[in-house]
């Protein structure tokens, strides 16, 4: 909605309600003062009846409306003890002047039963504003608008006729001072509190407050001036009852009419604003390179831009394709359930969320979703941005970043690794050549050096495959003291004598759900990181600390030197993918990036303290894992049935492939073999039915199974093809021609059934000629 106003700037004066207060609350005391000081003082009948023969405003009416007005004022400047001591001073003496004046005065110039009922609602109202339960419920309100009613029908009697108000026992004495005074002050009372009342909506600057603005005032007095009309007219004898009677009907239908049609207008005018606004925004976001939906308070979508409309497709609106997406699980990806879909997690209050899914053509993309709330200008809130990015393409580059900085570490490493072989060596030649001068090898001490050393010739060979295998972490918890323990004395040998490593583990294991060669990598290059910047010093010597802390809830890892610190400028950027102050001594910047990355992709952080001339500490605070955490999928319970899939297997290594065939038949699939292109494309040939090709990528006889894949799809358009691979470079799938999902060598069954299912949801690549549809597969 358009507001034409800018409600952020301070309204003029005739839209504060609290100066309508103080004016209605000064014309109060104005009459109050002229009833007693031009009226009772002197003598002035004008300002005691206002007409001769009506009833008078006899001073303990002034006096009491007065008190009730002077406390108005006094709660208005927060003397609220003073203000409401006055209030029920002034209502007791308005009693006591009412029953005073029934007995004293029956038949002359008293206070009217309908004026004691009106100080004391003015009263009431007052003591209700001041209790904030009851003004939230806007009890002040209701009250006052019951004294407003009854003092503008004394007012309208007397316009009326005065004789026919007087022979009603209520109003018998009732002024018509009184009645202005009255609604004077019932109307002071809501216009001090007005949150939450009519008041609010009349003097708001939103469009029903103007539409009530232009609207009120012809509301009120058109009906007020047909019916004195029409009673004047009929007095005078001009019209007769029933005449007046149909005239007024007819006059109360038009302004009704009226009103209704011009309410009906302005709503429509409102209506085109918003369109226009939603148009103007959908331009605005539509020029934005990631695809934007905008949902209502509901966490329902109203609005998309362009680039979410390409998203989702020609044939589905992009409002409902958010809704029923076949988003899948990174890990294994197995069909996500409504309640880990991206959208439910957002709303639920969870951050950046990462899901697969699969396109039209068969390409798989990486999503990340992110949520945020809009706040209008007046500080509300306002409608939710769901924003998401297809990280596919960064995806992938961290995936090669981080396996760049793995082989960047174990050059690094070598020269320490390759003496602390030499020393395990050393030991086992001389453990045998102890033995032999003994003549026998059966020297339990020899024995004992040969197993320590192998022992650690063993873990240290350990470690650096698991640095050079390219690993799928499938989820499960490991303990990061071990992994960080491990980590340390990897590093280790990489520090010259000069720079002693401290190692600080805590009492007890610190489960976490991550791959632990991610934390591997991430202590081995903090602490390569802290070697560098002590190297860099004059004197190059100094001491780091890895120390391991657990919160509870989460565990904070902290790796200190006491090197020469960063500028609160090299601080800022220290992060930044890219950005390295070492950049002639071979420093890619990634290293710090890649481990960000890795904390918040778990759902931890990362964070740098630094001092210029006393050393940093860099520390990782990651989630300690709950049972929750324990991924079931990689569980073969739970691989899917495949009951009805027709799969050509396409494999060169005999055992593997008897193996995963007799597997897939297992679970309900038929399943032909092939062990080269060519007894493949014989299978392809056939009659026989095939809805997916599960192939090796590297096969023998010259080609591959990405040429395998072009050729069975130009033969069978309709023909789903999962890639398998168990080489380090992932991008012999990423680039395809034909594109299709990846599973990586070892294969477990639950991933396997999955990516398979998945497969079959995906659209047939004929285009209409039989040829097949090209593209850049992802996974």
């Amino acid at each position: 909605m358009i507001v034409q106003n800018d409600i952020m700037t301070p309204p003029p004066w005739w839209l504060r309600p609290a100066v309508w207060a103080r004016i209605l609350l000064g014309v109060t005391l104005a009459l109050i003062a002229e009833n007693l000081l031009l009226g009772w003082v002197l003598g002035v009948d004008l300002f005691i009846r206002v007409l001769p023969g009506l009833p008078a405003m006899v001073p303990g009416t002034a006096f009491g409306a007065g008190g009730l007005a002077v406390g108005q004022v006094l709660l208005n400047e927060g003397r609220r003890k003073v203000g409401l001591a006055v209030l029920g001073v002034t209502s007791a003496f308005a009693v006591l002047v009412f029953v005073t004046g029934i007995q004293t005065y029956p038949d002359g110039d008293r206070m009217s039963v309908a004026t004691i009922t009106g100080l004391l609602l003015v009263a009431l109202a007052q003591f209700a504003a001041e209790v904030p339960k009851l003004a939230r419920w806007g009890a002040h309100a209701l009250i006052a608008g019951l004294g407003a009613y009854l003092a503008l029908l004394g007012v309208s009697g007397y316009a009326t006729g005065a004789a026919a108000l007087e022979d009603v026992a209520f109003f018998n004495g009732h002024s018509i001072l009184t009645a202005l005074v009255l609604t004077c002050l019932n109307l002071s009372v809501v216009l001090v509190r007005p949150d939450g009342t009519w008041i609010a909506t009349l003097f708001s600057r939103h469009p029903g407050g103007r539409m009530a603005r232009r609207t009120l005032p012809w509301a009120l007095l058109l009906p007020a001036a047909f019916c004195a009309i029409a009673y004047v007219s009929t007095q005078t004898g001009q019209i007769t009852d029933s005449l007046r009677f149909s005239a007024l009907a007819v006059a109360l239908m038009t302004v009704t009419g009226v009103a209704v049609l011009y309410s009906a207008r302005y709503q429509n005018e409102i209506a085109r604003r918003d369109r226009n606004e939603l148009d103007r925004t959908r331009d605005i976001l539509s020029g934005l390179d990631v695809s934007i939906f905008v949902l209502d308070m509901g966490g329902h979508p109203v609005m998309a831009n362009e680039k979410a409309q390409a998203l989702a497709g020609r044939d589905v609106r992009a409002e409902d394709w958010i809704a029923s997406a076949p988003f899948h699980a990174l890990a294994d990806r197995r069909p996500l359930t409504q309640a880990e879909r991206p959208l439910p997690r957002l709303l639920a209050g969870e951050e950046d969320i990462f899901a697969g899914w699969v396109d039209d053509v068969g390409a798989e993309h990486i999503l990340r979703f992110t949520l945020v709330q809009a706040e209008r200008r007046n500080g509300s809130p306002g409608r939710l941005i769901l924003a998401i990015y297809d990280v596919t393409e960064p995806w992938q580059l961290r995936e090669n970043l981080a396996r760049g900085e793995r082989f960047d570490a174990i050059g690094q490493m070598a020269g320490g690794v390759a003496h602390e072989m030499a020393n395990i060596f050393g030991v086992i030649r001389l453990a045998l050549d102890a033995a032999q001068l003994r003549g026998t090898i059966s020297d339990p001490k020899a024995f004992e050096a040969v197993a320590k050393a192998t022992g650690r010739g063993g873990a240290l060979a350990d470690r650096m495959l698991a640095l050079t295998r390219d690993s799928v972490w499938m989820g499960g918890v490991i303990d990061a003291r071990e992994t960080v323990s491990g980590a340390v004395e990897l590093a280790r040998s990489a520090l010259s004598p000069d720079i002693p490593l401290d190692w600080q583990p805590p009492d007890g294991e610190i489960p976490v759900a991550c791959d632990p060669v991610d934390l591997e990598m991430a202590v081995v290059n903090l602490v390569l990181n802290a070697r560098n910047a002590i190297e860099g010093t004059f004197t190059p010597s100094g001491r780091i600390t890895v120390a391991l802390r657990d919160d509870r809830t989460t565990f904070r890892l902290c790796v200190t030197d006491d090197g020469p610190g960063m500028s609160d400028a090299t601080l800022r950027r220290a992060v930044e993918p890219f950005f390295t102050t070492r950049r002639q001594a071979g420093g890619t910047g990634l290293g710090l990036s890649i481990i960000e990355s890795f904390a918040r992709r778990i759902g931890g952080r990362f964070e740098l303290d630094s001092t210029p001339g006393q050393g940093t500490t860099a520390t990782l605070v990651l989630p300690v894992a709950t049972e929750g955490d324990v991924t079931p999928v990689a569980d073969p319970d739970s691989a899917a049935s495949l009951d009805g899939l027709s799969i050509l297997m396409v494999e060169d290594d005999e055992q593997f492939r008897d193996m995963l065939a007799d597997t897939l038949i297992v679970l309900g699939a038929q399943v032909a073999r092939a062990a080269d292109i060519g007894e493949a494309m014989e299978h392809l040939a056939s009659p026989q039915p095939f809805d997916i090709m599960l192939t090796d990528i590297n096969l023998p006889g010259g080609s591959n199974g990405r040429d395998l894949a072009v050729q069975a799809v130009a033969l069978r358009p309709d023909l789903r093809v999962v890639y398998l691979s168990g080489y380090i470079d992932a991008n012999v799938a990423w680039d395809a021609p034909v594109p299709g999902l990846l599973l990586r060598k070892p294969v477990q069954i639950a991933p396997l059934t999955h990516t398979l299912l998945l497969a079959m949801q995906t659209q047939p690549r004929s285009n209409g000629t039989g040829e097949a549809q090209a593209g850049s597969g992802n996974s």
